[in-house]
């Protein structure tokens, strides 16, 4: 049995409320982590000669480039699925 176009018609607006509104309330939970207090600033350096992205920081103008190692790693929902 085919559908008409009129019952196409109501179903469709339906549907598309259904989709819409469940992907809404996927989105509710706040589990990351909050931003810092105080803004990270990095600055960065020109360099003078070439770098090579090869994994070696062999390259004189490495010595001039400042050092960040307060990384995180931030996932779209900390601790999902335990």
């Amino acid at each position: 049995m085919k559908p008409s176009k009129r019952s196409l018609k109501v179903l469709f607006p339906f549907i598309l409320t259904l989709i819409t509104t469940g992907s809404t309330f996927a989105q509710e939970g706040n589990n990351n982590f909050p931003p810092p207090e105080t803004p990270i600033v990095l600055s960065a350096t020109r360099t003078e000669g070439k770098i090579s992205i090869d994994g070696n920081l062999s390259e004189p103008d490495w010595d001039n480039a400042e050092v960040v190692s307060d990384f995180f790693r931030v996932e779209p929902a900390q601790r999902a699925g335990t």
